[in-house]
């Protein structure tokens, strides 16, 4: 079985007919593209703030991309708040990382 195997200008007018993948806004910094609502409801609740700057880079960044994602203003505040709500969970001293495959305690 022959391989078809290009190069030169064949390959050239291939890969010329990718479009490139960019990225759709420029990386900055985490605090900088807080979105307004959650800057709203952080402001408002300030120890969530303190909790909020404690997670990973990837958890905020997945926060803040559900949050902006969100299509209208009223579903905006609404990820906002139910980020806020998990927040609260997380602080609370009785917060315990859930563990499917534990045992039940009597």
């Amino acid at each position: 079985m022959d391989r078809l195997v290009l190069s030169g200008p064949a390959m050239n007018s291939l890969t010329s007919a990718i479009p490139l993948i960019r990225l759709a806004r420029p990386i900055v910094g985490i605090d900088d593209e807080l979105p307004e609502e959650l800057q709203e409801a952080l402001a408002a609740q300030p120890e969530l703030r303190v909790v909020f700057d404690d997670l990973s880079e990837l958890r905020r960044r997945a926060y803040i991309d559900w949050i902006a994602g969100a299509r209208t203003e009223a579903d905006r505040h609404e990820h906002a708040h139910l980020v806020c709500t998990v927040l609260r969970l997380l602080s609370s001293p009785e917060s315990t990382p859930f563990d499917p495959w534990a045992t039940p305690r009597d």
